[in-house]
């Protein structure tokens, strides 16, 4: 009996005294949060990101939640990602990673989507800029099957390059949407008409459409739309002018 009790008694002090040593460590005053700092955010401001992290500065820096103020700023609208170390003795550092702008999608709304092809902020349309809208793609296929969202704003991203880079400067792209049989509307800015295309054959019809608006421009004539049939056998473009409604 005396000797498990002085087993007891051994086991105790090697188990118990350590662990109330650390802890007595971590709660001294040299390791109350005194300071927090942010990493430079472009669209939040010091005192907007102190406020949501809200830690008493009598708090030691080992009780810090550190999971607790992550999925907090992650909900913030511009930030992707966050990283939260803490230094010792007293400041919590905290690097924030800002959603860069890849595009805008409309579906139901305005969206900025990042480079992962999530949609991060609701927008209107005084924020488009310069950006192309892309719509015509539904709000189910963004949120069950992300894959081929990516593949569908995928190829409306390089339709909408092959325009820049193919058709004159002055059509400037409001939007490319998607339909449901035709293929895809490219939409010009200030009502300078559209162009509708199939699903295939994006570069050989550019060219064409190109050769049309700079056909009519020489005759001071503005096109409303050019429509390529997707007929297998049939190459007709039809050509509509915004005066006198003429069809070619």
């Amino acid at each position: 009996m005396i000797k498990r009790a002085i087993f007891t008694i051994i086991t105790f002090l090697v188990l118990f005294i350590p662990y109330y040593f650390r802890e007595s460590i971590k709660r001294a005053p040299i390791f109350d949060l005194k300071k927090i700092v942010f990493s430079n955010t472009k669209h939040y401001k010091f005192d907007e990101l102190l406020e949501k992290v809200h830690q008493d500065e009598k708090n030691s820096i080992f009780d810090i939640d550190l999971d607790e103020i992550n999925q907090t700023l992650l909900k913030l609208p511009w930030i992707k990602n966050v990283v939260i170390t803490r230094i010792l003795p007293d400041t919590l550092k905290i690097s924030l990673e800002e959603h860069k702008i890849r595009g805008v999608v409309f579906i139901d709304k305005l969206y900025y989507y990042g480079d992962d092809y999530k949609m991060f902020l609701k927008i209107s349309y005084s924020d488009i800029n310069d950006y192309t809208i892309f719509s015509g793609v539904d709000i189910h296929l963004y949120e069950q099957n992300h894959n081929e969202f990516i593949n569908k704003i995928s190829e409306m991203e390089k339709l909408n390059s092959l325009v820049k880079n193919i058709l004159p400067e002055e059509f400037d792209i409001s939007e490319i949407h998607q339909t449901l049989f035709r293929g895809y509307e490219i939409i010009f800015r200030e009502n300078r008409g559209k162009i509708i295309l199939g699903f295939n054959s994006f570069e050989e019809n550019l060219k064409k459409a190109k050769d049309i608006l700079n056909h009519f421009n020489k005759e001071k004539k503005e096109v409303s739309l050019i429509a390529f049939q997707e007929m297998k056998n049939d190459s007709n473009v039809i050509v509509k002018l915004k005066k006198g409604g003429l069809n070619e």
